[in-house]
């Protein structure tokens, strides 16, 4: 993981570079372009993974544009590999989510280094993996006839659901006539949170990740 942010940071800074160092006179005219992007790395709160999304304008002076992502994440830190009795590994919880959201370019769209505030909406489902008892087995172990007692954990896999609202904050760097890379990050609340349809407490929510993209 920590070799694939340095290479996320590595193609950003590359990317700024590029982008100062070429001319304005050849960055084109970009406000109603649409965008193709991906995202190696998709941290949000329930774990690790990726995300491929689409954006594009609304309006034709290039301030307001929509934003249609979808990534599937995975909780690589709390998978611990522990087994339970029938062999079977604890899963790492899945979750697929759809963000789409509106963002507003302060000062347009059209140039090298852009920032852009909005709204967006978090949809998502997955699994939640708990140990819901232990279970025992013992067996007689030689040589020495010793008596052997284990413990494993009964894993079971429950619905999760959640839709809630966040701010989302995004800076974009455009080297060129296509190419562009940049970081988001938003934040909000739940407002529907439910485990196997049962209602949950409220829950923060906070995603970020890299981005890579594509003018069409």
């Amino acid at each position: 993981m920590k070799k694939i942010a340095c290479f996320c940071l590595s193609l950003f800074v590359i990317n700024l570079a590029i982008a100062q160092v070429e001319g304005a006179s050849e960055l084109p005219d970009i406000r109603s372009s649409k965008i193709i992007y991906g995202s190696p790395v998709k941290i949000t709160e329930y774990g690790v993974g990726f995300e491929l999304g689409f954006e594009g304008n609304i309006d034709k002076a290039g301030y307001v544009a929509y934003n249609l992502p979808v990534s599937r994440t995975f909780d690589l830190l709390h998978n611990d590999g522990n087994y339970d009795f029938m062999g079977k590994a604890k899963p790492n919880n899945p979750m697929t989510y759809f963000n789409p959201g509106i963002k507003i370019y302060p000062t347009g769209n059209n140039g090298k280094v852009k920032y852009a505030v909005g709204a967006t909406l978090a949809i998502g489902r997955g699994v939640q993996s708990e140990a819901q008892h232990m279970t025992f087995c013992s067996y007689y172990e030689p040589p020495g006839g010793s008596f052997v007692q284990e413990e494993y954990p009964n894993y079971m896999n429950r619905k999760r659901f959640i839709l809630g609202a966040m701010l989302s904050n995004s800076l974009t760097i455009s080297s060129g006539k296509h190419l562009i890379t940049g970081f988001d990050f938003s934040g909000g609340y739940t407002f529907i949170n439910k485990l196997d349809g049962v209602k949950q407490e409220t829950k923060i929510l906070l995603q970020g990740g890299f981005r890579m993209g594509y003018r069409l």
